[in-house]
């Protein structure tokens, strides 16, 4: 083979070299393209199911509250709680009574049942 053939032979293979890298660098490309969108794609699919599942929940708290809120109203002229005597657990005038049946059990002078 004469030289001008090799040459020729030598840059055919750089020429068919550089476009193979070309086509490789373009078909990487693409990849990383498609596999971003669909990232993104998966990305915004959850941020919005995770919205609207936070816009639920926040509208059946308000709903609660709101519920809350009429059921408990007392109107600021209201005398229902100035009327409503505040109640002990024990009344005072029972406390005698009391002691008098748990001291019934106690032997203060050392003389059992």
């Amino acid at each position: 083979m004469s030289d001008e053939k090799l040459q020729a032979l030598l840059d055919a293979a750089n020429a068919h070299l550089a476009n193979l890298n070309t086509t490789k660098t373009s078909a990487l490309s693409a990849i990383d393209r498609a596999k971003t969108s669909s990232i993104d794609a998966r990305k915004d699919t959850n941020i919005t199911a995770i919205n609207t599942t936070g816009q639920t929940q926040l509208q059946a708290l308000n709903t609660l509250v709101s519920n809350f809120s009429s059921i408990n109203d007392v109107p600021d002229s209201s005398t229902i709680m100035t009327k409503v005597r505040n109640r002990n657990m024990i009344e005072t005038g029972a406390l005698p009574f009391i002691f008098g049946v748990l001291s019934r059990q106690n032997d203060y002078c050392g003389y059992g049942d």
